[in-house]
């Protein structure tokens, strides 16, 4: 599994009553936050702790952080999809692992 990905994506969510997302309501919008990670170790994952980050364009620290643990099981070289909901600010977003944890009881920990 790779640590960063600048691939994740964010979308917004749509509710099966009002698929277009046309109904106005005094709720604030959210959004799917999606990030897709692959095992390329030789142990079964059976948690991912993420974050996703939001920016303002060109902006170094993040202006909102949602931190997920995600418990799935990902086979070694099977890819997974992982989301979260989320409401949207700042105009770049980014996805980072921060810990992985593995069937035999071992884990990774980005430091």
């Amino acid at each position: 599994m790779h640590r960063l990905s600048q691939n994740a994506e964010i979308a917004p969510k749509t509710s099966s009553s009002d698929p277009l997302g046309t109904t106005t309501t005094s709720n604030p919008i959210v959004f799917v936050a999606t990030v897709l990670v692959k095992n390329i170790g030789t142990k079964p994952v059976t948690a991912v702790h993420w974050e996703y980050l939001l920016f303002e364009k060109g902006g170094t620290e993040p202006i909102k952080r949602y931190r997920v643990q995600t418990k799935k099981l990902i086979a070694p070289g099977e890819q997974a999809e992982l989301t979260r909901e989320v409401t949207p600010k700042g105009q770049e977003q980014q996805a980072r692992l921060t810990r992985i944890e593995y069937q035999d009881g071992t884990f990774w920990l980005q430091k």
